[in-house]
């Protein structure tokens, strides 16, 4: 395996999210009062948690779910904004210029 490879498996094995909001999840999902609060005012419900700062940034950063499944989704995608890179990085390609047009013949 290329030396090259490896830290971008490491990186790709990391949990994306914390433990305390794997918990704040799994508590939304055995206490519907707590994930309807938590959908209806993430930051006053997830405040109550004892989250981390930047863990509390991100779960308050998610407003207008409707589910919990979308709330967990879009909470994943706030707190990879916060703290890592992008998992996988698209080649930036330049478009082809415009074709050139041909007279006709």
């Amino acid at each position: 395996m290329s030396d090259d490879l490896v830290p971008l498996l490491r990186r790709a094995t990391d949990p994306l999210l914390s433990d305390r909001l794997h918990e704040l999840i799994g508590y939304a999902t055995v206490d519907h009062d707590f994930a309807i609060r938590l959908l209806a005012n993430p930051r006053k419900a997830a405040g109550n948690f004892g989250l981390s700062g930047k863990d509390l940034s991100a779960a308050a950063s998610v407003t207008g779910a409707h589910e919990l499944p979308e709330y967990a989704a879009r909470l994943e995608q706030a707190f990879a904004g916060l703290n890592h890179p992008p998992r996988v990085r698209a080649r930036q390609h330049k478009a082809p210029g415009p074709a050139k047009a041909r007279k006709a013949s």
